[in-house]
């Protein structure tokens, strides 16, 4: 596919938690992809990840994650299988997301944030060197701790 005029992007995934955070991507069939699709962050870590024009995908954190003696690994919450990679699959919820869609619709890059899976963890989407109405996104409450859990 040709993508004219757009432009690849460089994504900056940083834990500012006080836990390990596993960063997970999930890449939209039929579009470019990204090379890594979970990865560790320890606190403080940082990692970038390039993504190709016209890539269009989901990202989210896991907590809690470990491996069990038989080498199943697994996350409490945005666990999307039993492998590190997450391989096409899909957090199941508790995951914030963040979407993401480069330069796809008239050269543009769009973000959004959705807590339609629930609500793992504080994030932000903040955009550098953007042209236009590019502002921060994001929830740095603790969104679990203020709304009734029913919610």
């Amino acid at each position: 596919m040709n993508y004219n005029g757009a432009k690849s992007a460089t994504f900056t995934f940083a834990n500012k938690c006080t836990y390990t955070v596993w960063a997970g991507t999930l890449n939209n069939p039929n579009k470019p992809t990204l090379a890594q699709t979970r990865f560790q962050l320890d606190t403080g870590a940082s990692q970038t990840v390039e993504a190709p024009a016209g890539w269009v995908g989901r990202m989210w954190g896991s907590t809690r994650c470990t491996t069990d003696i038989s080498g199943k690994f697994t996350c409490v919450t945005g666990d999307c299988g039993v492998h590190i990679p997450c391989n096409g699959a899909r957090p199941a919820p508790l995951a914030t997301l963040v979407g993401f869609t480069l330069g796809t619709k008239g050269n543009k890059d769009f973000y959004d944030t959705n807590l339609v899976d629930g609500f793992n963890l504080p994030f932000s989407i903040t955009p550098v060197g953007g042209i236009g109405d590019c502002r921060v996104s994001g929830c740095s409450t603790v969104v679990n701790a203020v709304y009734p859990p029913e919610l």
